[in-house]
């Protein structure tokens, strides 16, 4: 014997007829209902989905500019340290200078991975939980 259950939002036709013949009309409206649903559900996705491509637009846009202050500052720091040093104050200008490469290698070494963040694909990483700080007991 085959199970004849239902295979979508509707339920099997035996049981469309019940509701027809217990109340007449009750099929037609059950029907339209399910339309209602199923047409609910799809703009629920479709919204979903802009905001989640919205999302990955921001989040590039943010960055982008992100790189480009970096490139600005740094190029502020290498152009100020070159002045300090061609008037006179080597050590102070390389001081400056490096400070200014430093913070953009430190950037590129550090690496993008604590910046990412969860996806509904891949599963936030579990940190661990915050310790509270101990509190001095009084003698």
């Amino acid at each position: 014997m085959m199970d004849t259950g239902p295979a979508g939002p509707l339920p099997p036709p035996q049981i469309l007829e019940g509701y027809e013949q217990a109340c007449p009309g009750s099929a037609k409206r059950i029907i339209e209902l399910t339309e209602i649903q199923s047409a609910h559900r799809r703009l629920m996705e479709e919204r979903a989905l802009e905001a989640q491509v919205e999302g990955m637009r921001r989040q590039f846009q943010e960055a982008r500019l992100g790189q480009i202050l970096a490139v600005a500052v740094t190029l502020l720091a290498l152009g100020s340290g070159t002045f300090i040093v061609l008037h006179g104050q080597p050590w102070p200008g390389a001081l400056l200078g490096i400070v200014g490469l430093g913070g953009i290698f430190s950037a590129f070494l550090g690496g993008r991975d604590r910046d990412e963040s969860p996806t509904p694909e891949a599963p936030a990483k579990k940190r661990a939980p915050k310790r509270k700080p101990k509190v001095a007991r009084e003698k």
